[in-house]
């Protein structure tokens, strides 16, 4: 099986997200501590960084 067979298209998951966010105190409180600790990384400072990724979008 190759990698586009293992894909599944999920459509707005962050609009998803958002949703559950708000009607959930729990997931919120979850979704607080998961964005204490991440990092924001500006990937447009790396170097070949757009030729990686649109070779992504094509699976090569």
């Amino acid at each position: 099986m190759n990698l586009k067979d293992r894909i599944k298209y999920i459509g707005n998951s962050s609009r998803v997200g958002a949703f559950i966010c708000l009607l959930s105190i729990d997931e919120r409180k979850t979704a607080e501590s998961i964005s204490r600790n991440v990092d924001y990384v500006e990937l447009s400072n790396i170097e070949k960084y757009y030729q990686t990724f649109t070779k992504a979008l094509f699976f090569e």
